[in-house]
């Protein structure tokens, strides 16, 4: 088609392509590990919190997802073992605890994370990071 070489040279259509691509790519890796992006995402932020009071409204405050597509990702994750719920008596206040297992394994996802990384700064100069990092603030 005729468009496709509009797209082709188009920065923002080049912009997005190269971000499914690349969580395309993490998602391969976390597939080996029964996780999905955002599955390992969430996990990985309570890790990284390291605080037992995480309530789902930071998640979804956090993530672009909705709360129903959070709450769906927490119940995997708690099917698996890898964080427990604790409810109170609001609900909407819903206390998330990640379980050793889950440490275990967003440790290992960092590690994937980290590599990922490693590979993409190898490719891009630092101004080409800056650059990003300006046109993402320039988004918001």
């Amino acid at each position: 088609m005729k468009v496709a070489n509009y797209f082709n040279k188009s920065p923002v259509f080049s912009i997005i392509e190269l971000a499914k691509n690349a969580q395309n790519s993490l998602n391969l890796e976390l597939k080996e590990i029964n996780l999905s992006y955002y599955q390992a995402l969430i996990l990985v932020s309570l890790h990284v919190e390291q605080r037992n009071n995480i309530i789902i409204k930071e998640l979804v405050e956090t993530f672009p997802l909705t709360k129903g597509a959070i709450s769906q990702n927490i119940s995997t994750l708690e099917e698996q073992g890898l964080l427990k719920r604790i409810t109170s008596n609001d609900r909407r206040s819903t206390i998330l605890k990640i379980t050793a297992s889950g440490q275990k394994l967003a440790q290992k996802i960092m590690g994937i994370f980290e590599r990922k990384e490693r590979s993409f700064e190898k490719i891009l100069s630092d101004s080409t990071m800056q650059e990003l990092e300006e046109l993402k603030l320039s988004l918001n």
